[in-house]
């Protein structure tokens, strides 16, 4: 009981990332993967995509995703908390179940902020972190 007890304090939505492994964040991402696959759904002729917890060395990123290779990195060492990591893990799922042939286009059209399909993964981030969080937190 303890233990889950102190387990549930580390997994608030504010903890700072560095307090957690590479090692937990995948596990984490082991989860979030389960979760998106439920809650987002995923491209079947795809499976689900894989994924690596890394550094980002410009610092310029959160996460991203790959779709030629269908993962999706996420950067720990710019994210400062659980909240953020689960809401870039989230919105970089969100972009595996999208259409991104016409991205590019799109991106010079619109910009990042107007990008539509950018815009549709900040609002699943929104929609989905806190039952996210909660499953997480369930998960341990």
């Amino acid at each position: 009981m303890f233990e889950r007890l102190l387990k549930s304090h580390k997994y608030r939505d504010y903890s700072p990332i560095k307090d957690f492994s590479i090692k937990e964040l995948r596990d984490i991402c082991d989860i979030l993967n389960e979760y998106c696959k439920d809650n987002i759904g995923y491209k079947k002729h795809k499976k689900l995509p894989t994924f690596s917890v890394r550094k980002d060395y410009s610092g310029n990123y959160y996460g991203q995703y790959c779709p030629t290779k269908h993962r999706i990195n996420i950067y720990y060492n710019n994210i400062d908390n659980l909240k953020k990591f689960v809401g870039t893990y989230i919105h970089e799922y969100t972009h595996s179940v999208q259409n991104l042939r016409y991205y590019s286009h799109k991106l010079i059209n619109y910009g990042y902020t107007q990008h539509p399909d950018e815009i549709e993964a900040r609002n699943m981030e929104l929609l989905h972190y806190k039952s996210c969080l909660k499953y997480l937190r369930s998960k341990i």
